[in-house]
């Protein structure tokens, strides 16, 4: 029977003992949080820190002291010829993965009120490029919702993910999709589920927080005259986290040597900065994201 997974590449058995284990994070370029949650991974581990674009080397190089912890890996894991060779770099290098962060690798900003289109009114030119743009924003939903399943079943599937191992899913609060963000996670779980129990990993997700106000451009959705006073008034009195604290305590309660153990890992779907790692009361444009 054909595999739901898509990898050419052939499984192997080899024992992983004999193996190094190391850290992967995914899209750690993609913002300041996964800069941070890369610095940390490699005081414990090699890390195989994957990018589509080389944009931070420089900054990591400047800032981390232990660069050679660090494996830089360019690729585009939506594409399965990616996943490939990423699977075949591991298998190569005799690597198998004991900690997995996918970090979101782009947000979706909601249209302004004013930009909202009627389709009725537009003429030929104006109908094609609305119809490109809805093209454009179906492949990055794709992409979203997607991409977790795909490259989590194929590492999986390949054997290069260690028994005991967590995979920890950043996803972002955001006006309009953050809901089917969190659907995909609960699915991710259920098609993975008897390979995730067979090799006792635990898969997870965490939503960090506000560490950016440009966080907060993606959690409403403006209105034809721009923000009220009110919208103001709350966005000026929010604390933003520090990427670094996230990054620290993330690792300390879900993916260090004393983190909680595997089984109450994974008991919760969606862990959340503020309410289980300590970081304080969430600002209320976070909490009342619209879903």
């Amino acid at each position: 029977m054909r595999k739901i997974f898509g990898s050419a590449l052939s499984s192997s058995s080899k024992n992983s003992t004999n193996l190094e284990k190391i850290a992967v994070i995914t899209n750690y370029s993609a913002c300041p949080l996964g800069q941070s949650l890369l610095k940390v991974l490699s005081q414990d581990y090699r890390v195989v820190a994957i990018s589509y674009d080389d944009k931070t080397n420089d900054d990591i190089n400047q800032n981390n002291e232990k660069t050679s912890n660090i494996i830089r890996f360019k690729a585009h894991l939506s594409e399965q010829d990616d996943r490939n060779r990423l699977i075949a770099f591991l298998k190569s290098e005799n690597m198998v993965i004991s900690r997995m962060v996918n970090n979101q690798p782009f947000m979706i900003r909601p249209t302004p009120l004013e930009k909202q289109i009627e389709e009725e009114k537009l003429g030929l030119r104006d109908h094609q490029a609305a119809n490109q743009r809805v093209e454009e924003l179906k492949e990055k939903i794709r992409i979203l919702i997607e991409t977790p399943l795909f490259l989590n079943g194929d590492l999986i599937d390949q054997n290069v993910i260690d028994d005991e191992a967590r995979i920890l899913q950043i996803i972002q609060k955001q006006y309009g999709i953050f809901s089917l963000q969190r659907a995909s996670q609960v699915n991710l779980r259920k098609c993975l589920k008897a390979n995730l129990e067979q090799k006792m990993i635990g898969i997870s997700a965490l939503t960090p927080g506000l560490y950016s106000p440009q966080q907060v451009e993606y959690m409403r959705i403006d209105k034809s005259n721009g923000k009220d006073q009110n919208d103001t008034k709350h966005e000026s009195d929010i604390e933003y986290l520090n990427p670094d604290v996230i990054a620290i305590k993330t690792y300390e309660k879900l993916l260090g040597k004393n983190a909680v153990d595997l089984k109450e890992y994974v008991m919760k779907t969606e862990w959340d900065a503020y309410a289980d790692l300590n970081l304080g009361k969430a600002p209320k444009i976070y909490s009342d994201v619209n879903l």
